[in-house]
């Protein structure tokens, strides 16, 4: 799994930078298929205050991908709701990749079979 980071208008810390390491390395539990992850994080100073921060994360899985964004005041807040909403994703992949795989394998026994 490659992670490739792009930062807009902050610097990260390496306290952060492992935080959030840590965290995308949890995603692995779901697919082993996942090949690359993208993270934007970004600093507007001009957005409300409740909503300055901004993290985004892209995960490319064989024949898809996975999106997600969100705002919060401080960045490990704002990169642990896009959390969240990625591992749902994932695992709504997860079980459709499944269910996709258990009717492949259906068929083939069925045209075996004949």
């Amino acid at each position: 799994m490659n992670i490739a980071f792009f930062l807009q208008n902050l610097k990260l810390s390496p306290e952060t930078k492992e935080y959030i390491e840590k965290k995308l390395q949890k995603f692995s539990r779901f697919s082993q298929k996942i090949m690359n992850v993208q993270v934007d994080l970004s600093f507007n100073p001009g957005h409300d205050s409740l909503k300055k921060f901004r993290a985004e994360i892209n995960l490319e899985l064989p024949k898809a991908l996975i999106h997600a964004a969100a705002r919060a005041p401080e960045l490990r807040d704002a990169f642990d709701l896009v959390e969240e909403k990625i591992q749902k994703q994932l695992l709504r992949w997860k079980e459709t990749d499944e269910i996709k795989r258990r009717e492949t394998r259906k068929i083939i026994r069925q045209r075996k079979s004949l």
